[in-house]
């Protein structure tokens, strides 16, 4: 009985130390609602040109879609 306590203990606190060691990552400075994505128009067939727009990915940066559910493939956000 001893033996199983001391084991169930020791692993206890090894948990626990773990546990305390550990942080959730914090992002200072982010707005916890970045961005939207618009899509012009809303309305299209594959092979047709549209917009796709968000501010998600920050200025300058760029992303990729995919339109697969619809047909359509990947398809690339980058800026311009």
């Amino acid at each position: 009985m001893r033996r199983t306590a001391r084991l169930l203990t020791g692993t206890a606190l090894a948990a626990a130390a773990v546990g305390l060691t550990t942080a959730a990552p914090v992002y200072a400075g982010e707005d916890a609602a970045t961005g939207g994505l618009t899509v012009y128009p809303s309305s299209v067939v594959p092979g047709e040109r549209a917009v796709v727009t968000t501010t998600a990915c920050g200025k300058g940066g760029s992303a990729a879609g995919d339109a697969g559910a619809v047909g359509a493939g990947a398809f690339p956000l980058a800026p311009g």
